[in-house]
């Protein structure tokens, strides 16, 4: 299996008191205005405001992602477009996993959201996927709200309730680290302990 890690967006520096947000920053907002048909309003840490418009709020499902927020909501987003008249847009979605293009062998953190007989069901982004019982080491133990990184193993499109079914494995990926050198190992736990941005800058593919 090729293995490969992502950056987490707190590898990328928040530009919080940057005063001249340009296209490519990720900076953190703060919502200040919830409009249904275009989007959110948010002010930048130059004391502006910026537009998160509604198909970049989420890949998926945006409508109701927008109705979880609520004013004061602080989030980070990714500066995308500036307008003539010098406004920006705004892009949350640029920052979240894309489970139509997440790849097998991808190394994630995700965060256990509950625990089923047959595996756990974990939270990615806006989206959930599993981590089948088998591909859990013996003895490991997890509880809801937990931290996981584990690696992608499947994903696959289901052409009938029309979303992508995510499997991972904590298993392969602490077989596949446990096959390489000292140093490939320690740059892999040392990646493995940060949390995973799918839409920052990608390492070269790990593989045997």
């Amino acid at each position: 299996m090729i293995i490969q890690n992502k950056l987490d967006i707190g590898d990328i520096i928040l530009k919080n008191a940057h005063n001249k947000p340009k296209v490519g920053d990720i900076i953190r907002v703060k919502i200040t205005n919830i409009v249904e048909s275009i989007g959110a309003f948010a002010r930048m840490p130059n004391g502006q405001d910026g537009l998160i418009r509604l198909y970049d709020i989420a890949w998926f499902n945006q409508t109701n992602i927008l109705k979880s927020f609520s004013i004061g909501k602080e989030i980070d987003v990714k500066v995308v477009k500036e307008l003539p008249d010098g406004k920006l847009n705004l892009s949350r979605k640029e920052l979240m996993p894309n489970p139509k293009t997440l790849e097998k062998g991808v190394i994630v953190n995700c965060t256990v959201k509950r625990k089923e007989s047959f595996g756990l069901i974990v939270q990615l982004g806006d989206f959930t996927a599993l981590i089948p019982q088998k591909e859990i080491p013996l003895g490991l133990k997890y509880s809801e709200c937990d931290n996981v990184t584990c690696v992608v193993i499947d994903n696959t499109y289901d052409t009938e309730k029309h979303y992508n079914r995510i499997s991972m494995s904590i298993l392969a990926l602490h077989d596949y680290i446990a096959r390489q050198d000292n140093t490939t190992s320690m740059k892999l736990l040392n990646a493995c302990s940060k949390k995973v941005c799918m839409k920052t800058k990608t390492h070269q593919p790990l593989s045997n």
